[in-house]
């Protein structure tokens, strides 16, 4: 992926995605939006340490050039509970205008199935994914590590809602 990516969010759930993104993905430029620019700062520094080759934007929810960074990023990840089950009416605050319609946007939240941000990057004509089979793969993972046998997810997605 040659594009841009954007972690909302500078959190556990954050370094987690940024690291696949970086190894996996071989994105070599990630704008972190957070509204907590320090946390973002550090969490970057721990990547710079391993990654110098990556490029690193750091903006608060605010910024107008965060606008930009939609605008610009193929896959767009957000790592915040804002949305999350029981406040389904919050939405992550971003200029949704700039959304680039061939954008993947992925909410690694899944309760609800479809976040206000979700519904929005569907509104710009992106592609959209919630974090349902994120939490399926933990749970196959987590499955194996505590009896030592394979989880039947393609069995278990049969019993999962339909996103």
């Amino acid at each position: 992926m040659e594009k841009p990516a954007v972690v909302i969010g500078a959190g556990g759930a954050a370094a987690a995605a940024i690291y696949s993104l970086i190894v996996e993905y071989r994105i070599r430029k990630i704008f972190i939006i957070n509204r907590t620019l320090q946390n973002a700062a550090l969490l970057v520094l721990n990547f710079l340490k391993y990654f110098e080759d990556v490029e690193f934007v750091i903006l608060p929810f605010d910024e107008p050039h965060a606008a930009v960074a939609l605008a610009e990023s193929g896959l767009i990840v957000n790592t915040t509970s804002i949305g999350m089950h029981p406040n389904v009416y919050e939405i992550v605050d971003l200029p949704y205008e700039a959304l680039n319609r061939d954008s993947m946007v992925f909410d690694m939240i899944y309760n609800p199935l479809k976040t206000k941000l979700l519904e929005e990057a569907e509104k710009a004509g992106c592609m959209t994914s919630n974090g349902l089979y994120m939490l399926l793969y933990q749970a196959a993972e987590s499955f194996k590590i505590w009896t030592g046998i394979e989880m039947p997810v393609e069995e278990v997605k049969k019993l999962l809602p339909q996103f």
